[in-house]
């Protein structure tokens, strides 16, 4: 949350910093608390929040199964699904850019079966184009 607020301290030596928050499903379930109050802080639109969290349906390697989709609503933060190790990479992209224009702290569900795997994926700098919207105002900060 920290690495959010910057901006509040006129010593800062940068204009923001990404933030990126890992944690199995038991471990959403514990961190509730701090997620809704992180995420009610908002972000920085020079940073911009990651949270990963990762989900084992079927206890592979984890102590019980889990599915956090809704302690991520409950706290108000939107949640990405990839489906392939590429949309990883992909979504994660966008994933930062919608941190950083809505000031929400933006969810990836790790799923045991896609980390857990191999792939071929493309790197390529021009493959992902972030296309901010245009036709809406946000709301000025108090």
């Amino acid at each position: 949350m920290g690495t959010q607020q910057t901006n509040l301290w006129p010593t800062g030596k940068y204009d923001g910093v990404f933030g990126m928050w890992y944690g199995k499903g038991p471990g959403v379930d514990r961190a509730g608390d701090v997620l809704k109050h992180a995420n009610s802080a908002g972000t920085s639109p020079h940073g911009g929040v990651l949270l990963l969290a990762g989900d084992d349906h079927a206890a592979k390697s984890s102590s019980v199964a889990h599915q956090s989709d809704h302690a991520l609503i409950a706290a108000g933060i939107p949640v990405l699904y990839p489906s392939s190790v590429q949309e990883y990479i992909d979504f994660g992209l966008h994933g930062w850019a919608m941190s950083r224009y809505s000031g929400l702290w933006v969810a990836m569900k790790c799923v045991t079966d896609v980390v857990e795997s191999t792939a071929s994926i493309e790197l390529d700098s021009g493959r992902v184009k972030i296309v901010l919207p245009e036709d809406f105002t946000m709301p000025e900060a108090e």
